[in-house]
């Protein structure tokens, strides 16, 4: 249920305007300028990358799945474009309630999350099994960096290491009072400690009577949630703020952007000479300058887009009530680049009200 209520809330965001592949691509987190680009300009950066592991198999049967239930009907039968019908909006509204989805903080903890969880597991994992004098146990993490942290930290924790356990478990009820009984046992569940290993996906999905790819988003959301609540809340879960801590947040902005943006930045170099002096070709610089401005709220877009120019696009947005680039083109001068407009997008994309 809840990977349906995702793809139909993508679905009647974009308002079919992207092909049903870019939804894919924005709910692995691709790392591409368009699909970032739809992130953000589609408010829908809290659903970016939340099932990094998903298959376009396993997609493209959902979307036949819903296609069958008449909750969405193709607009092409060429460029695999789907519209979500009325009955999906009401379906939508009947199960609210069951569809978690104003948890989920996709972008925000894009990596985060997931670094985060691995490090409670194995930490969990270890201090029970220390506590109990047996350090010969199998890890349920098989991640070096992860490894490396619980061994890291469980040297500092080692002389208090029952109290710790104790906080803990404290801190971990506190925050699984904010669930549902069965999302808080669901969570436990998965747990591993001294002589007892947490279910896999497919054995909570069977005692469950759940999909297994709804149990895996379903623990992300909480762990995004989880992560929201102690990131605001650090002095209240000091424990768990400490396993949140230090872990390098994801940017957004690709290496070969990220020596434009230097170019930009400290050297002020023109679009052309950046092509230039990188040997590529200035469509490419253009690129790097519009995810840029998707990662720079203070990003100078004056220096690529007059005032007046600015406002025929907002105008021809309104005009068209549609983000797709070549509506808006259709609408504006012929001297207004496509660049300028995905700019505008870009940059002002809080601002933009369809």
């Amino acid at each position: 249920m809840l990977f349906s209520g995702i793809v139909l809330k993508c679905c009647l965001h974009i308002n079919d305007e992207r092909s049903t592949a870019a939804i894919f691509h924005l709910l692995k987190g691709k790392r591409s300028i368009q699909t970032v680009q739809d992130t953000h300009i589609y408010h829908l950066d809290h659903l970016y990358g939340i099932h990094q592991q998903l298959t376009k198999q396993t997609f493209d049967r959902k979307i036949k799945e819903l296609h069958h239930q008449d909750l969405l009907i193709p607009k092409s039968s060429t460029k695999n474009i789907y519209k979500p019908t009325d009955k999906a909006k009401k379906w939508i509204e009947n199960n609210k309630g069951n569809l978690p989805m104003n948890r989920f903080q996709g972008l925000k903890y894009y990596e985060s999350g997931k670094i985060f969880y691995q490090r409670l597991l194995l930490l969990i994992q270890t201090l029970t099994n220390s506590k109990m004098h047996h350090l010969n146990f199998i890890p349920v993490i098989d991640n070096r960096s992860v490894e490396n942290w619980v061994r890291e930290a469980y040297k500092q924790i080692k002389p208090d290491e029952n109290k710790v356990l104790s906080k803990l478990h404290e801190e971990l009820h506190s925050l699984l009072v904010h669930f549902s009984d069965k999302e808080a046992s669901l969570f436990v569940n998965k747990l591993t400690g001294f002589k007892t290993y947490g279910m896999s996906i497919q054995q909570l999905a069977m005692m469950y009577k759940m999909d297994a790819i709804d149990i895996q988003l379903l623990l992300t959301s909480m762990i995004h949630y989880i992560l929201n609540v102690i990131t605001k809340e650090h002095a209240r879960y000091p424990w768990m703020a400490f396993i949140a801590n230090h872990i390098k947040d994801n940017h957004f902005m690709t290496k070969s952007a990220q020596k434009t943006y230097h170019l930009l930045n400290k050297e002020k170099f023109s679009i052309e000479q950046i092509a230039k002096r990188r040997r590529l070709k200035e469509n490419t610089i253009c690129d790097h300058i519009v995810e840029i401005a998707l990662n720079d709220n203070h990003f100078p877009i004056e220096y690529y887009v007059e005032k007046n120019t600015f406002e025929e696009i907002l105008n021809a947005i309104k005009q068209t009530n549609s983000l797709k680039l070549k509506h808006i083109k259709e609408k504006v001068n012929d001297d207004i680049s496509y660049f300028q407009i995905r700019l505008t997008l870009a940059q002002f994309k809080t601002r933009l009200n369809r």
